[in-house]
């Protein structure tokens, strides 16, 4: 009870925002309504759950209707089938505009149709003459996706309509289920580049889609086919003529037969762009204005009165060859009904006849031979002799039709004669005449006030014109007026001069009209070239900056990986516990990691006397070995091929490695902060050490020497 109080609350909520324009405060929707604040706020929750409103505002204290909620909410259209698609197909071609009228009579029609086999449609013409554009606004006015309902064809599978499956049941038994297509559960579908369609696909669908009953059955499960066919394809354009046709929908004319075909031609007088512009216009495609898909008051009985009277104007409208191929009036009388359900109440049945046979008329036009010449008037004459009887239909309207047709025959025949009568009585002179006062005011529109100014005429022309439109018009005036042969050879000769001053003036206006055309086009070409060249300049300049960037970053990667592989052999020596001999310290330190860490620098000695001094001499220390890179600690007594403070890894090979490691960890500081890398986890700190100086390392030196003496 709950559940259906606030789905009425939401209903109401949504009538009454649709009579706000849309969007209103949600307390006066709720002071409105006389609801309390849990029943409220239950009501704005539907509706924004269904996608049919959405909040705004502070605190969401504004509501305001969607696509969808205006779909669902607004009231039914209260003006006739013309005023509701009349302002949507303002200034679209005639034809495409009698072809949407149709679909949408169709897909309105849909739930009504009963036993009357279905309708389906056919759009043939080159590319942008309008197709998709009748799509996109088919899927604009019912609120759809036009992406969602043009179909691309010839990607379809062999069974388009869905997937059929065999499983087994409880018992064993195979059973069949049936999945079908999206496409099957939409009001319209259009099934674009129909002539590349497979031969499976197109049996599949002519058994489903563009069944007469609307439904198909696979392995005796009925599928029931809900939208209305579009075929769309391009023909070849060398066809002409009823072949166009049968190179998009087949030869056999199977299809054609259920389907209403609109040939949009090999050109357009407006390109797709244009008619995409002209029906999504500001306010043109409003959800207000959309029609709906149900609620509609269509009556769901046909009417056979209605079916009489289209069967007696389409039989005496279409030519013998057209009508085997052209739908029969039980088909066209759902549409008729549906037409009706968007006219105002009280409006004649007439009224909806009339548009529907105008329409499909008008779509039969598009393919030549298909109807007589004269069906507009003869539909004309009939719409007056139906209001004529008082907007009944069947026997009594059709032999009003039948004595208002014979009745504009002999009028058409009576102004025949007169015509000719008239004709015959019509004088050459006159002719001649008429000739001269169209060339004199020809001459004097050419030389136009408004015309030279916008042309950039000077001064002196402008005044010269003046003058000279002035003569035209009066010997305009008196060759109308001529009715002798020699009144009129001397108009003649009198306009003569007249008429050659005028073209020479319109000439030399529009001789330099046009030059001056010509140098503002040089002028805004070369504007144009010169941005391009600064365009390119600056996207040069751009590609340059980031080609140097990534060779800037691929040096500097290149060295951090050289630099890491130095730094890491120097840390694995720092890592040698004290005492390790292996690897020999010296050895390591003078193989040049990225360069010898340590010098050995002979000191000048004075050699002792006798023989025991010289052995001596041999023995002791004969130089130091100093550490190469700055801040090294080490200065330590040896001889050439070794030193006893480097026998051994200790503190002393330390302070050998102490400064090289601290300047190769700055400078991988500083390269992973440029390249935005992230540092080494497992890098070990370096402590700082303290540096002896050169005379502490000659008096160590002087010391050893006295100890082996």
């Amino acid at each position: 009870m709950t559940k259906h109080r606030a789905e009425s609350d939401a209903d109401a909520y949504g009538r009454r925002l649709a009579a706000l324009a849309g969007t209103a405060p949600k307390r006066d929707l709720q002071t409105g309504e006389g609801l309390d604040g849990n029943q409220s706020a239950n009501a704005v929750r539907l509706l924004v759950e269904r996608k049919l409103a959405t909040v705004s505002g502070r605190g969401g204290s504004v509501l305001t209707l969607t696509d969808a909620g205006w779909a669902r909410f607004r009231p039914l259209p209260a003006a006739c089938a013309g005023d509701v698609l009349d302002e949507i197909l303002t200034g679209w071609p005639a034809r495409l505009a009698a072809m949407v009228q149709l679909i949408v009579f169709a897909v309105i029609a849909r739930p009504v149709t009963g036993d009357a086999p279905r309708l389906g449609f056919a759009l043939v013409g080159d590319t942008a003459t309008g197709k998709s554009s009748t799509v996109r606004l088919l899927a604009a006015l019912f609120g759809l996706d036009p992406d969602v309902i043009l179909i691309d064809t010839p990607k379809l599978t062999d069974r388009p309509t869905g997937r059929l499956n065999q499983q087994r049941s409880d018992d064993g038994r195979p059973e069949w289920t049936f999945t079908p297509a999206a496409w099957t559960t939409y009001p319209v579908a259009c099934f674009d580049e129909f002539a590349e369609i497979s031969a499976e696909a197109r049996k599949d669908l002519r058994g489903s889609a563009l069944s007469t009953s609307g439904a198909t059955t696979y392995e005796g499960l009925r599928v029931e086919i809900s939208p209305v066919p579009v075929l769309a394809g391009n023909p070849d354009i060398s066809l002409a003529g009823i072949e166009r046709t049968r190179a998009v929908l087949g030869l056999k004319d199977t299809i054609r037969r259920r389907c209403l075909v609109l040939d949009t031609g090999a050109t357009s007088d407006l390109d797709a762009e244009t008619l995409d512009r002209i029906a999504t216009a500001p306010g043109r495609l409003d959800p207000r204005h959309r029609l709906p898909l149900t609620g509609l008051p269509v009556a769901d009985e046909p009417d056979p009165e209605t079916v009489a009277t289209l069967r007696n104007y389409l039989e005496a409208a279409l030519t013998a060859q057209a009508r085997p191929f052209i739908p029969g009036p039980r088909v066209l009388e759902p549409l008729v009904r549906a037409c009706h359900a968007l006219q105002p109440e009280g409006t004649p049945a007439v009224a909806a006849i009339a548009t529907v046979l105008t329409a499909v008329l008008t779509v039969c036009d598009s393919i030549p031979g298909q109807t007589h010449p004269s069906w507009r008037d003869r539909l004309t004459r009939w719409v007056t002799a139906a209001q004529a009887a008082g907007f009944a239909h069947g026997d009594h309207v059709s032999r009003a039709v039948q004595a208002a047709d014979e009745a504009a025959a002999a009028q058409a025949r009576t102004l025949a004669t007169a015509r000719a009568a008239r004709a015959r009585a019509t004088d050459e002179i006159e002719h001649q005449g008429a000739e001269l006062v169209a060339r004199c005011q020809h001459a004097a529109a050419e030389i136009d006030g408004r015309r030279l100014t916008a042309h950039g005429a000077t001064t002196e022309q402008k005044i010269q014109a003046t003058a000279l439109r002035k003569d035209l018009r009066k010997l305009a005036k008196s060759a109308g007026q001529v009715t002798t042969r020699a009144g009129l050879d001397e108009q003649t000769e009198r306009a003569r001069p007249w008429l050659t001053r005028a073209g020479i003036l319109a000439a030399a206006v529009a001789d330099a009209h046009r030059a001056r055309q010509a140098h503002a086009a040089a002028v805004k070409a070369e504007q144009v070239a010169a941005r391009k060249q600064a365009a390119a300049e600056q996207r040069q300049r751009q590609a340059y900056a980031v080609a140097a960037g990534k060779a800037r970053r691929a040096q500097l990667g290149y060295e951090l990986d050289r630099l890491r592989e130095s730094v890491r052999r120097l840390e694995q020596l720092w890592r040698l516990r004290d005492g390790t001999t292996t690897p020999r310290p010296l050895d390591e330190l003078t193989a040049g990691l990225p360069a010898p860490l340590v010098a050995y620098t002979p000191l000048p000695i004075e050699p002792s006397e006798g023989f025991l001094g010289r052995v001596l001499d041999r023995m002791a220390p004969a130089g130091v070995w100093m550490t190469t890179y700055p801040g090294g600690t080490l200065q330590a007594s040896g001889w050439p091929d070794r030193c006893r403070e480097l026998d051994a890894w200790g503190p002393a090979a330390r302070d050998v490695l102490r400064p090289v490691i601290q300047q190769l960890h700055a400078r991988e500081d500083q390269l992973t902060a440029e390249l935005g890398r992230r540092p080494r986890s497992s890098r070990p700190t370096i402590p700082r050490g303290v540096a002896l100086s050169r005379q502490d390392s000659r008096a160590l030196l002087a010391a050893q020497r006295r100890g082996a003496l």
